[in-house]
């Protein structure tokens, strides 16, 4: 069958990038799947007999979505020249490596066909050579082209539940009058979030001293009026520190008013916690990482341990704390004096 061999906690969090065994052949049977608008067949060899009835595992819709994402014109068995393929079959595929290198590769499939590939050294060996996109996937094509020779290349219909929307080009939400740019996305008419774009964000700025401005402070100012990117605050460090977001003004620090926004987010340590010292090795280098975003992406975040000030770090910034045993309490405060607090455990 295709259910997990061992107890899903055996595995770790590898398990939801696919850190589980399968063979070539119940694989290659899963993306069938996807084929069927959705109907798992299970596989049979051609001298049994036996007829098994396929189950609904995808909706029709989620199967046509995954076969768009996985179709691609630029086929990898000509990769110098795969503009001049266009009149090829479509294929939707996928490559995979296995991790040093052990395995590499390619399930590829159509309205008619399903092929799977693998390659590799049958002792286990790793191989700087084995890639699935530059050794099983050119394998998997030849094949294909070969079942579908002389044949008329067809492709899936779209069914019913998938429809057409204009989506914001960088949250993925349906659009607000705040997102620049919009673009042409599948949905499933059914089910899809019809949640407004939360990242963009107009905000009013003062042209001089290039505060943010609210409606208790904004009288007076010459004012300009500018969109920033707003991510949640759990990504807002991660994504300063990559230079992939701007960071955002601060708020006028005479403005007597109050600004709403997202308390802080503990990203380390996650609740209730439990941390082992392990014998015979320093603290200091068992050092627990204490790490916060803010929706506002500016300032600083004040960390407690214990109701006492521990430090004071910009937002994403990870401090290290050298544990001591018991039961702590930690809480993050942002300039604005919004705050959230964690339990951990130390033994």
């Amino acid at each position: 069958g295709l259910g997990l061999r061992r107890k899903y906690y055996e595995y770790g969090l590898p398990l939801v990038l696919g850190a589980a065994e399968v063979s070539l052949l119940d694989l290659t049977a899963l993306y069938s799947a996807f084929a069927r608008e959705g109907r798992y067949l299970p596989p049979r060899m051609l001298a049994d007999t036996t007829h098994r009835p396929p189950r609904q595992i995808f909706s029709p819709g989620a199967a046509y979505l995954t076969t768009e994402i996985l179709a691609n014109l630029q086929r990898p068995d000509l990769p110098a020249s795969w503009e001049f393929t266009a009149d090829r079959p479509a294929v939707a595929y996928k490559t995979g490596t296995s991790y040093g290198r052990k395995d590499a590769w390619t399930v590829g499939y159509t309205p008619r066909y399903t092929v799977g590939v693998w390659t590799g050294n049958f002792d286990g060996a790793g191989s700087a050579y084995l890639v699935g996109a530059e050794t099983a996937a050119p394998l998997a094509f030849e094949i294909l082209d070969e079942l579908m020779r002389g044949t008329e290349p067809a492709w899936f219909e779209r069914p019913a539940e998938v429809e057409t929307r204009e989506v914001c080009a960088i949250s993925g939400m349906l659009p607000t009058d705040d997102c620049p740019t919009t673009v042409a996305d599948y949905c499933l008419a059914d089910r899809s979030p019809v949640t407004r774009c939360t990242v963009h964000r107009t905000l009013l700025v003062d042209h001089t001293s290039g505060y943010a401005l609210c409606r208790a402070c904004a009288a007076g100012h010459t004012i300009d009026t500018v969109v920033f990117e707003q991510w949640p605050a759990r990504l807002t460090g991660w994504l300063l520190d990559r230079g992939a977001a701007a960071t955002m003004p601060a708020h006028n620090p005479y403005c007597t008013g109050v600004i709403v926004t997202d308390s802080p987010v503990i990203a380390s340590p996650e609740p209730d916690q439990i941390f082992e010292l392990r014998h015979g090795v320093p603290t200091e280098y068992q050092k627990i990482p204490f790490q916060a975003s803010v929706a506002h992406s500016s300032g600083t975040v004040h960390w407690f341990l214990d109701s006492e000030h521990f430090a004071t770090a910009r937002p994403g910034a990870t401090v290290f704390y050298a544990p001591k045993p018991g039961r702590h309490t930690l809480m993050a405060v942002d300039d604005f004096g919004r705050s959230s607090s964690v339990a951990f455990v130390v033994q």
